[in-house]
């Protein structure tokens, strides 16, 4: 062969190597997804049956070989599953600062010994506290969009998930 021949000989064996040490760095960060997407979808299991049905799909579909077209379906159902989980975890937590607070009131309309009465207050002083933000309604588009951030205990953070924020746009 000639020098020239060569030369290109060598380049083209050279960048066969790299793309197959490229190819097999791909194949290993693939799979590390892969296993933490699939341990992030048993964690996440519990809390709501739709969502449960949604985290059980997306790790049949990571387990597949062909996971592109079923996650593109997948993930907007997804989105909107754990925004209405979150929703409905919201409702159920403001309804029960509303029971709380009428039964507070009532009891506060009833004579008793200051021992009482004044630890009562302090309670109704916090339950004014407990209640998450109103969700915002679905945008036009479809795609739900609300204020993102977890509901208050007083001027503190829960600390609580609130997996809105993860898929919300955040008004400012």
């Amino acid at each position: 062969m000639t020098e020239d021949a060569e030369r290109w000989k060598e380049k083209y064996l050279k960048s066969i190597e790299q793309q197959e040490k490229l190819e097999r760095r791909w194949d290993a960060r693939l799979d590390l997804l892969r296993r933490g997407l699939v341990r992030s979808t048993l964690a996440a299991e519990g809390s709501d049956k739709v969502v449960d049905a949604c985290m059980k799909e997306m790790r049949e579909l990571i387990r597949s070989d062909n996971m592109d077209a079923g996650l593109a379906g997948l993930i907007p159902r997804l989105e909107k599953a754990v925004l209405d989980s979150e929703q409905r975890r919201e409702t159920r937590m403001n309804q029960v600062s509303d029971a709380l607070t009428a039964l507070v009131g009532q009891l506060q309309g009833l004579p008793l010994p200051s021992d009482i009465s004044r630890p009562l207050k302090k309670l109704a002083k916090k339950t004014r506290w407990w209640r998450c933000p109103v969700p915002r309604p679905a945008a036009a588009a479809g795609r739900a969009e609300r204020l993102a951030g977890p509901c208050t205990v007083g001027p503190r953070q829960t600390g609580g998930r609130n997996p809105a924020r993860l898929f919300a746009t955040p008004v400012r």
